[in-house]
């Protein structure tokens, strides 16, 4: 029996996966939760006068340099706009750094259509790494 025809029959075996996975599911609510309760927990912590020189300026290069993400070979990217949310997190308060990573993702995520899914869970992923700085 050859290579291609093992591989046919355990495809076969397989079951189709269709629509958004209950356990991805789970942990994506999961970082949902963690991330609003991040937010809301250093929002009380560090009261202090918004700076929005300095949050539209980080947000517009943010979002310039997201939408140019190098893409690597094996369904990899590299981000370089990450620089500018570390940047924020160091500058801003936390809730104007929960938005600038909402919002640095909205052109990159008009331009490649990604799943609603895949998008919060950069999004996500992003917010909390942030708020941890």
């Amino acid at each position: 029996m050859s290579g291609a025809l093992v591989v046919a029959a355990l495809r076969h075996q397989q079951p189709v996966r269709k629509g958004f996975p209950v356990g991805a599911r789970h942990y994506l609510l999961t970082l949902a939760a963690l991330a609003i309760g991040a937010s809301m927990l250093l929002s009380v912590a560090r009261p202090e006068g918004a700076r929005w020189r300095e949050f539209v300026l980080l947000v517009v290069l943010a979002a310039a340099v997201q939408s140019f993400a190098a893409h690597i070979g094996g369904h990899q990217m590299f981000h370089t706009a990450l620089a500018f949310t570390v940047a924020a997190a160091f500058v801003l308060q936390p809730e104007l750094v929960v938005v600038l990573c909402v919002l640095q993702h909205v052109p990159d995520w008009l331009r490649h259509r990604y799943t609603w899914y895949i998008q919060s869970f950069k999004i996500l992923n992003y917010v909390i790494s942030e708020l941890v700085c």
